[in-house]
């Protein structure tokens, strides 16, 4: 039995292995995140079960069991942790983009256009538009009414 949970183990690290890279470019952070927790997850057991068990001379199928179970929850707590912090940190906070184009008309250098993008997933509200330079900041544009910019809009 101790020779078909660790063939299966190893099985799943091949199979873990090859769908990993196989989609190498169709996968974004989380899946990667995922991915290699659950490799890591079997390399850590197959490492535990065919050599950290004999040096402790545990043969006990139950303490075996048991151990597993342990490093199960401990590899599905981590992964979601992880994904956990990285959706808060994608859903916290605002970033905008900024384009401007500055020209220059009889040696008068002004802001003839501003396009901004939102980057996160939901609404901004835009009070003022300003330059900040190393000295100086420079209003551009004071709005009446706060302009809304959609999520992920231009």
């Amino acid at each position: 039995m101790f020779e078909a949970i660790i063939f299966v183990l190893i099985l799943f690290v091949f199979i873990a292995t090859f769908i990993f890279w196989c989609y190498e470019k169709k996968r974004d952070l989380d899946t990667q995140i995922i991915g290699g927790a659950f490799i890591a997850y079997c390399f850590i057991s197959v490492f535990a079960q065919m050599y950290l068990l004999p040096i402790l001379e545990i043969t006990d199928w139950d303490k075996r069991i048991s151990l597993q179970m342990q490093l199960t929850a401990l590899a599905v707590g981590l992964t979601a942790a992880i994904i956990a912090f990285r959706n808060y940190r994608r859903k916290s906070g605002s970033e905008l983009l900024a384009d401007i184009t500055v020209k220059e008309h009889e040696n008068i250098w002004y802001v003839s256009e501003i396009m901004m993008q939102n980057c996160k997933d939901k609404a901004t509200f835009i009070f003022a538009i300003d330059l900040i330079t190393k000295n100086n900041r420079i209003r551009i544009k004071t709005y009446d009414k706060p302009r809304v910019l959609s999520a992920l809009k231009k």
